[in-house]
């Protein structure tokens, strides 16, 4: 919820700040110092805490969080095979006389010389 409306106030600013170069250069001057005074507070509230950099820097972290892996829709039939792809799977003509593939009986070399 935090990260939200900083979010978007940052960017308002950001948007209001590019009409003009004295406008952005007062934006980036400002932001410079927010930051410094941001890292003054996190340092100070670490040295409080303990000075344990591991715990106080681990509760400021967001956590990161992934895509979900993507799934079928219930109810999703497989996907249509293209013409090329049905013919690669398709096994060839076999040839019962000879025994060679790309030919049958009725083209047989050997069967017609017969």
């Amino acid at each position: 919820m935090r990260q939200t409306r900083l979010s978007k106030l940052s960017f308002e600013l950001i948007d209001g700040a590019l009409v003009s170069q004295e406008a952005s250069k007062v934006l980036l001057e400002s932001f410079e110092g927010m930051r410094e005074k941001i890292n003054f507070v996190v340092h100070s509230s670490n040295n409080i805490c303990g000075g344990n950099n591991e715990n106080a820097t681990s509760s400021y972290m967001s956590p990161h969080l992934n895509d979900p892996l993507q799934v079928r829709a219930k109810g999703c039939c497989k996907r249509l095979k293209g013409g090329k792809e049905k013919a690669m799977n398709k096994s060839k003509h076999h040839c019962h006389e000879c025994g060679q593939t790309g030919h049958d009986r009725r083209t047989c070399t050997t069967h017609i010389n017969q």
